[in-house]
């Protein structure tokens, strides 16, 4: 029985093309060592868009004028140490170099590589919407991850696409251990089991409807945002009756869910994890898993709103970060 652990399950593979010049020039007003974070932030893409789901990078590409960069010949190989191909692009020659090939060869690589079904762009502050904007048409599945996204409105046409908060992935990386050096690319395997855990068997409403909701809009992620996740749960449920805080602490002693402190600029913040082990937790993914198999047919504006409801329609995930949580 299929298990979804992301929206992309109908792909098989996935490129990966990254703006290092944009994201270099913004994150170097921003941090200290900017090469440190892009590298952090290629390795966070690759965990937590593709490979816990997964899909294979079949392709991952980074773009900049590298001679022009302190540095340049050690990024280029840490790059290939890392699986992503570094490709110069001489500024001398056209200053935005580097967006314009990362574009053609997106394109190209779009129309040369058929099996290939989601692109995800990597990107400071450029939007790339002409781009995104061809390989929606093209019928392929698309992740924009930006310092700084475009505004709802230019995105209302991409449909079934994603927008994701480079920041937000960035703060999370800087909570997780170093993992050895290796390729960052591939098919992951998910972590989110416990060993030496009592899982006791949900059996009331609001608990089940909690951890339906908690699969049905935010079962791609590994971490919940637990601001964002008791606004909607005051949505769905009979908050007279149901108090969300209550009934994730309830998951808690059943041993379903968990809650972690994460460190973050300029407010730490909360993440609820599921513990995909619990009988009660499988069973509920099989469930939203087979409705999902079953809804394949329904309508492309139904799956935009869902779509955008998670990441960015109403704000909450770009919000976020500038959030303080009640505990």
């Amino acid at each position: 029985m299929p298990t979804r652990s992301t929206p992309y399950n109908s792909v098989d593979s996935a490129a990966l093309f990254v703006d290092y010049d944009d994201l270099h020039q913004a994150l170097s007003r921003q941090v200290g060592d900017a090469h440190d974070a892009i590298e952090r932030l290629i390795r966070s893409v690759s965990s937590s868009i593709c490979g816990r789901s997964g899909v294979e990078v079949v392709s991952a590409r980074a773009y900049a004028d590298f001679s022009a960069l302190e540095g340049g010949a050690g990024i280029q190989h840490d790059l290939t140490v890392l699986g992503c191909d570094p490709r110069f692009t001489d500024s001398s020659v056209q200053l935005n170099g580097p967006e314009l090939q990362l574009c053609v060869d997106t394109v190209r690589m779009a129309t040369e590589r058929p099996e290939i079904g989601l692109f995800v762009i990597v990107a400071g502050n450029r939007p790339y919407l002409p781009v995104l904007q061809h390989l929606r048409a093209s019928g392929k599945q698309i992740v924009l991850v930006g310092l700084r996204l475009p505004p709802a409105r230019e995105l209302a046409g991409l449909g079934n696409s994603h927008f994701v908060d480079a920041a937000r992935l960035l703060t999370a990386s800087r909570t997780k251990a170093p993992t050895e050096e290796s390729p960052a690319f591939g098919p992951g395997v998910s972590t989110l089991i416990r060993d030496n855990v009592e899982h006791i068997e949900v059996e009331d409403y609001a608990g089940l409807e909690t951890l339906r909701i908690v699969e049905e809009h935010f079962g791609h992620y590994d971490e919940v945002y637990l601001t964002p996740l008791l606004r909607k749960l005051s949505e769905e449920l009979d908050e007279s009756t149901d108090d969300p805080k209550t009934i994730i602490s309830d998951l808690e002693k059943c041993g379903a869910v968990w809650l972690e402190k994460r460190s973050g600029y300029p407010y730490d913040y909360t993440v609820l994890l599921v513990d995909r082990a619990h009988p009660t937790v499988a069973r509920i993914r099989d469930e939203v898993a087979d409705d999902e198999d079953f809804e394949d047919g329904y309508d492309d504006s139904d799956y935009d709103d869902r779509g955008h409801d998670d990441f960015d329609a109403d704000g909450d995930y770009r919000r976020q970060a500038g959030e303080s949580i009640a505990d």
